[in-house]
């Protein structure tokens, strides 16, 4: 039932979301798919153009490159938690709406195994469902007969992964990920003619796994490069189901499933190459490609088809001076940009997104390198034109990192 509506949807999208919602997204692009991929994760790089996989893990968690864990100084131990809000505005010819969302965002610990090896785990949104669609019209084919109807969808797939890296050599870093994903995508649709009303009901239950490797090289005390590859992936399904009919104020059941099998959603490989360069002890910069191999899963939609998804992401980090005794000095200043073509194609026009982003890095006084990361972004997805809403949005991200060292005790004269 999720792609029934779709090809009138964007062409006919009425959005009734002008107040706070529960779901993690009021996005109409989550209507496809498994839902809107989240882009937030733990540590500094939502402020940082969303990019890094080249960061190393002295002082935050970096969960998107699992090579990373590796440099996860001995004895230390991380935790990060947090949560993000969103503000979409979408428009098409006609009409513009408005939603805005509050969700948690991550939970992620790491530590150090060794001097050469480091482990951690998080749980965090994989993906995003919310919309609600009323208005959609249409002709029963056959018939004369206009129908009217309202979809709504909320849900997602949550993600837990275990992530583990290793150090070769004092240079170079390998790094396994194993994600877990899991959750449910609900969605209601009332459908009515005339004075007859026709209700379906559809929950549908996702599960899989997914391995990520990466490496980290350090080609000088200033600079690393790095990659990571995400294996393509089988999203196994199965689906709840409730239909029926109310006609002349009588309800007629249509159809009734239980754990009915339903067709995986396929993920794509993915390869990230991406550079972190240290300026000094005050700057470092950062800069990923990403490709993702869409149209070699065979996935297939009513609306468009999957096509091949390029991201590229920049960003920087600047502080003064973090040993200074002024609080304002060891404030970390950071901002970013990314860009992605998309994965969907309607009628050969990709949905494209622009992001930019800002934030701080707040230190918690007496707490090591523990603090309190602040991030804003702004940015723009598709475009108004006979198919297709443009959607524009605000994001705000929260996270507290908590940062100790293991197996120390203080001493005292």
């Amino acid at each position: 039932m999720r792609y029934t509506i779709s090809a009138v949807f964007l062409m006919l999208i009425g959005v009734k979301s002008h107040a706070q919602t529960n779901n993690q997204t009021g996005s109409p692009y989550s209507l496809f798919g498994l839902g809107r991929f989240n882009d937030a994760a733990p540590g500094k790089t939502n402020a940082m153009g969303e990019s890094g996989i080249a960061l190393p893990m002295t002082s935050e968690i970096n969960n998107l490159n699992p090579a990373a864990y590796a440099t996860i100084p001995e004895k230390f131990f991380m935790f990060d938690l947090g949560g993000k809000g969103e503000r979409n505005e979408y428009s098409n010819a006609d009409s513009a709406e408005k939603a805005t969302t509050f969700s948690f965002s991550n939970i992620a610990f790491a530590f150090a195994l060794s001097k050469k090896d480091g482990i951690g785990m998080s749980l965090l949104p994989y993906s995003d469902v919310g919309y609600n669609i009323t208005g959609v019209r249409g002709q029963i084919e056959g018939s004369d007969d206009i129908y009217n109807s309202d979809v709504s969808g909320s849900g997602g797939l949550s993600a837990f992964a275990i992530n583990y890296g290793r150090k070769i050599s004092s240079r170079f870093n390998v790094g396994l990920g194993v994600n877990y994903l899991f959750g449910k995508i609900e969605e209601d649709e009332f459908a009515t003619v005339g004075s007859d009303l026709l209700v379906t009901q559809e929950s549908s239950f996702y599960r899989g796994f997914r391995f990520t490797v990466g490496t980290q090289a350090k080609v000088s005390d200033n600079f690393t490069l790095a990659s990571t590859l995400k294996l393509p992936a089988s999203i196994k399904g199965t689906r709840d189901l409730t239909a029926f009919k109310v006609v002349d104020l009588i309800q007629t059941s249509l159809e009734v499933a239980v754990d009915e099998p339903i067709e995986s959603f396929r993920l794509p490989a993915e390869l990230t190459f991406g550079g972190y360069y240290k300026i000094g002890e005050s700057l470092g910069i950062t800069a990923d490609y990403r490709r993702s191999f869409w149209s070699a899963t065979g996935m297939e939609d009513n609306i468009g088809k999957f096509v091949e998804q390029d991201f590229f992401g920049f960003g920087f980090e600047f502080l003064r001076n973090k040993n200074n005794y002024r609080y304002l000095d060891k404030v970390r200043v950071r901002g970013g940009m990314n860009f992605d073509n998309g994965y969907l194609a309607v009628n050969d026009k990709r949905i494209t997104n622009y992001k930019a982003t800002v934030g701080l890095g707040l230190p918690i006084p007496g707490k090591l390198s523990s603090m309190v990361n602040l991030s804003y972004g702004i940015g723009s997805r598709g475009m108004v034109s006979e198919t297709l809403v443009r959607e524009n949005y605000r994001t705000f991200s929260f996270n507290i990192v908590l940062q100790d060292i293991w197996f120390t005790r203080n001493k005292y004269d």
